[in-house]
């Protein structure tokens, strides 16, 4: 393929007759009609562009296909799709439902089967992917290569005999309830209303078509789910393809044959109120040190709740590694008064999330629901908080989870970078620590553990913050209590100014790869420090993505790799600064010598005007659109307090670059990037 080849694509297919341009937010019309005319104006048909036919579905009864392919995984990977409509035809809205039903969530019916219930699989989903011309209903799983026959025998063997009868009005209610409230939040950000609006207007002419989903959603009941499967989960248009690792004795021809014998055309004729507020934002001390912080925003009829502590992995020695992260797994599997499957129907009843999650130096949890499903929510949240139960079913299944994911990611490349980068710059806990912890030692992890560490880390002061339509009321009375019960005397965290490992190279290798990565890192001042974190921001947006001058050199100029780009991460006494480069491993050593030059002209130079300009509209624009939901501003007023930095430091970063100079950047530059301090991963066949 030839540049040649690129811009005759486009100039025969990319005609203004063919564009829709949606604009949404805070716009003067004025304004971007004169913009557009600006840049799109001058444009001119040049032939007529015809719409695509619905393209013909090529398998119809042809028998199952099932391809294997053999490789250096560690885990099976499992997709099995049938052809089904496009989303202009009215059945794909029944099929997404039936998509939901069978595996679109923790409720689904695949789901609860072979990961809850029978542990045959590390993940299991499906859905019905419908596109502009052909479509298909796919489920994929990832498992053991030891369970691939039993799992498949009983999977196929559960699509036999499956039918729509099984589920309850409670379940269909649900999944048309997420499927609709997923339209909704989509819609919530800027971003998603342009992206929906504009399909709508593009694909079908109208905004009608949203009000006509959602009617074709409201009539879709058993018996239209029942002519569906009927109709198009037909082994005979079965097609699967595994991944397998290396050595798996399992061959097409039995799969097939256990479709042939199970799935016959027998079996299959067999299976038959919102409160409304808004105002200024209040900080408010709780007993024993903890705080609340209201965010009311009437833009929505949706709460999000946020509570982070500090700790996490801060809370633990080093035999403990993995404990934080397996703690967030389960404190939300069991209470009191409800088992780990009740909390799950109940949640997806109310179209609502709750989950927990650990960091290096956090706790939290977060959570989001309409506003009229407020006393519901609350008082289960707080059982979680308060009285979890440790469900020692639960807690097996998190562990397994957890070395799944592991393995998962030491199974690519940059997963492996990423899983090894802290152990290598650091020598002191916390961030020396193995996040998710070490394989080998996750399974020796007991109920008792948990119970000890939660203790521990809930008697820490919070920060609840919560955003939206809210009973300020009632949340206060909630976070009072929560206070009164889980709060208690304690030695205040410190966040700490870690060691940085004496060893600045490591070499990590994943065997038969095509690719190779290579990281520098360079240390840097943590957020405590706003300038240094300002700076170091706007030279991160100056480098980084598509339009960074990382990206336009080392990859469009020279060639040298697939990705390129910068990152920060940060805590409030240490961050560093990564360079990042995708490439092929006999590029690797002209890559390395590209972040030297680099690093070499920003010490050198002062970057044009015009990059610094770029880069300050990439971190203000950055910051509107990471800021539109609801949950985005309660975790970051909840993690931002915690660590005892102010609730705006981010807007206040914000607002101090557009005041940086190109000299502020050159002296930064001088200050924290030389090459010779500078962390090497490389990660190679």
């Amino acid at each position: 393929i030839t540049a040649e080849d690129i811009h005759a694509y486009i100039h025969r297919l990319y005609q203004p007759q063919s564009m829709l341009l949606v604009v949404a937010g805070k716009v003067n019309e004025d304004e971007v009609l004169a913009e557009a005319e600006r840049l799109f104006g001058p444009l001119q048909n040049t032939r007529n562009v015809e719409p695509t036919t619905t393209n013909p579905v090529s398998r119809l009864g042809d028998g199952p296909q099932i391809t294997m392919v053999h490789g250096k995984w560690n885990k099976v990977y499992l997709g099995a799709a049938f052809p089904v409509p496009d989303f202009h035809d009215s059945r794909s809205v029944g099929l997404e439902v039936l998509g939901q039903l069978l595996g679109g969530d923790d409720t689904s019916l695949l789901y609860r089967k072979f990961k809850y219930d029978k542990r045959l699989v590390d993940d299991i989903g499906s859905t019905a992917l419908a596109l502009d011309g052909v479509g298909m209903f796919y489920i994929s799983a990832t498992l053991d290569a030891d369970k691939v026959e039993l799992f498949w025998r009983e999977l196929v063997t559960e699509m036999a005999t499956f039918s729509p009868a099984v589920f309850t009005d409670r379940e269909l209610a649900r999944a048309k309830l997420n499927l609709a409230d997923s339209l909704f939040t989509a819609k919530e950000t800027l971003a998603g209303l342009a992206s929906k609006m504009g399909s709508f207007q593009f694909f079908y002419g109208s905004q009608q078509e949203e009000a006509n989903y959602l009617y074709e959603l409201s009539q879709v009941n058993r018996n239209s789910l029942y002519a569906l499967a009927q109709r198009y989960l037909n082994p005979d248009r079965l097609s699967a393809t595994l991944l397998l690792p290396e050595g798996t004795n399992v061959q097409a021809e039995a799969l097939t044959s256990i479709v042939e014998t199970i799935w016959t055309p027998a079996s299959a004729a067999n299976r038959a109120k919102p409160m409304q507020n808004d105002g200024d934002i209040e900080e408010i001390a709780l007993p024993g040190g903890s705080t609340l912080v209201l965010m009311p925003d009437a833009t929505l009829p949706y709460t999000a709740l946020s509570l982070y502590w500090p700790g996490g992995d801060g809370s633990i020695n080093e035999t403990q590694q993995g404990l934080p992260a397996l703690a967030a797994k389960v404190l939300t599997r069991g209470t009191p008064k409800m088992t780990a499957t009740q909390i799950e129907d109940y949640l997806s009843d109310r179209a609502a999330s709750v989950a927990a999650v650990a960091g290096r130096d956090i706790f939290a949890m977060n959570a989001k629901f309409p506003a009229w499903f407020s006393d519901d929510l609350l008082p289960l949240i707080s059982d979680m908080l308060t009285a979890p139960t440790w469900p020692v079913t639960e807690v097996d299944r998190a562990k397994q989870d957890q070395v799944a994911n592991i393995k998962l990611r030491e199974d690519k490349p940059l997963g492996l970078a990423f899983r090894e980068i802290f152990p290598f710059l650091f020598d002191s806990p916390p961030y020396s620590f193995y996040h998710r912890g070490k394989v080998e030692e996750i399974p020796l992890i007991s109920p008792d553990a948990l119970k000890g560490y939660w203790k521990n880390q809930s008697r820490q002061p919070f920060v609840l913050a919560v955003c939206g339509q809210f009973d300020p009321a009632a949340i206060r009375a909630f976070s009072e209590n929560l206070s009164n019960q889980l709060t208690s005397a304690t030695d205040a965290y410190t966040y700490i100014q870690p060691t940085w490992s004496a060893n600045k190279q490591t070499l990590l290798h994943l065997p038969d790869r095509n690719q190779a990565h290579l990281l520098a890192v360079f240390p840097i001042p943590g957020t405590e420090d706003l300038k240094a974190s300002a700076g170091m921001t706007l030279l991160r947006a100056a480098l980084a993505g598509q339009s960074g001058l990382l990206f336009r050199d080392l990859r469009d100029k020279q060639g040298l790799g697939y990705t390129v780009t910068a990152f920060l991460w940060q805590a409030p006494k240490v961050g560093f600064m990564a360079f990042y480069i995708g490439t092929e491993p006999g590029k690797m050593e002209q890559a390395e010598q590209g972040f030297i030059k680099t690093v070499a002209m920003l010490r050198e130079d002062a970057l044009p005007e015009v990059e610094t300009e770029r880069a300050k509209n990439v971190i203000m624009g950055e910051y509107y659109q990471d800021h539109q939901t609801l949950l985005s501003r309660s975790r970051q007023a909840a993690s931002l307090l915690v660590q005892g930095l102010n609730r705006d430091m981010e807007k206040q970063l914000v607002d101090l670059s557009q005041t940086l100079t190109p000299e502020d950047l050159l002296e930064l530059s001088r200050q924290y990037l030389h090459w010779e301090d500078a962390y090497i991963m490389k990660v190679e066949p």
